[in-house]
C-alpha cells in the first residue's frame, strides 16, 4: 500500500507494517477522543515517524497513494478535517 505525507513524499507499506502503523493510528485517535490534543499530535508525529521508518521510499508520480497523511504542523482542527472513522488510515 503506498502512503503520501503531505509535503514529503511516498512510502510504501507491507501488511506488517501496516498493522504497527494501525496500532499508532488507534492511539492517535484515542487521545483525539479524549480531547487530548498536545497527546493527539504527538501520537500524529509518532504515526509520520513510523511512515517514515517503516516504508520504502517511492518516486513522486509513480504511482497514486491509497491514502494521504497531513504533515506534522497542520493545525489539530485541519487534521481532524481528515480523519475517517477509521482514523488516517484506511482499514
Amino acid at each position: 500500500m503506498i502512503a503520501q505525507i503531505a509535503g514529503e513524499g511516498r512510502w510504501e507499506l507491507d501488511e506488517a507494517s501496516l498493522a504497527k502503523l494501525n496500532v499508532l493510528d488507534n492511539q492517535m485517535m484515542e487521545r483525539m477522543e479524549a480531547g487530548d490534543e498536545p497527546g493527539f499530535h504527538q501520537a500524529l508525529t509518532d504515526l509520520l515517524a513510523g511512515v517514515r521508518q517503516l516504508g520504502a521510499p517511492v518516486p513522486d508520480g509513480s504511482t497514486e497513494p491509497e491514502f494521504c497523511l497531513p504533515s506534522a504542523d497542520l493545525p489539530f482542527e485541519g487534521v481532524l478535517e481528515m480523519l475517517t472513522d477509521d482514523g488516517l488510515i484506511p482499514g
